[in-house]
């Protein structure tokens, strides 16, 4: 770990961890689900109401239901592919080809502050300085702005009781999003 100035951290506030493959695709996977659902919800709605107003002023309605439903079928496609092939592909070249990922980190934290060490960088993000969180079955991110995040996996805390301490401090900023 470098040796750089840390925040005053109360016992039972520090873990260690090294990041994996699946650390990362869960966490791509994640944000992008949440950051994609909204627009992908409109463009679905747009395509139906465009639709229903051709079916309203055709005679023949039959070949467009049948579009309809395969445009469906094919954005479902679509997505799942996006979804369960390229982000986790994309997600594993990443990790393989970014070090830092894989190296060892040491995350602190008070109650005013989150520190994250690591070989060759070194972050203090004050709580009032993050943007947002959320978490999935299996990691926390924490941004610190909208595109940009920190990957913290769950299974770094040795204990429930501490990870309750660090959620506790993301709660004071607000819920999840």
């Amino acid at each position: 770990m470098p040796d750089l100035p840390k925040p005053d951290v109360p016992p039972g506030r520090k873990i260690a961890y090294q990041l994996d493959a699946d650390d990362v695709v869960s966490a791509t996977r994640s944000h992008a689900r949440s950051s994609n659902f909204f627009a992908a919800l409109a463009m679905g709605a747009i395509v139906a109401v465009g639709f229903v107003i051709v079916l309203m002023e055709s005679r023949d309605w039959r070949p467009l239901l049948v579009a309809g439903i395969a445009s469906f079928i094919g954005v479902a496609a679509v997505y799942a592919a996006i979804h369960w092939l390229y982000i986790p592909w994309r997600a594993r070249k990443m990790y393989a080809e970014y070090a830092a990922l894989r190296q060892p980190i040491e995350l602190t934290w008070d109650d005013h502050a989150v520190v994250m060490a690591a070989t060759s960088s070194w972050s203090r993000i004050a709580w009032s300085d993050l943007r947002r969180w959320a978490q999935d079955h299996r990691v926390y991110r924490l941004y610190p702005n909208k595109m940009m995040f920190h990957i913290v996996p769950k299974r770094a805390f040795p204990s429930a009781a501490d990870e309750a301490a660090f959620r506790a401090c993301l709660t004071s900023i607000g819920a999840p999003r």
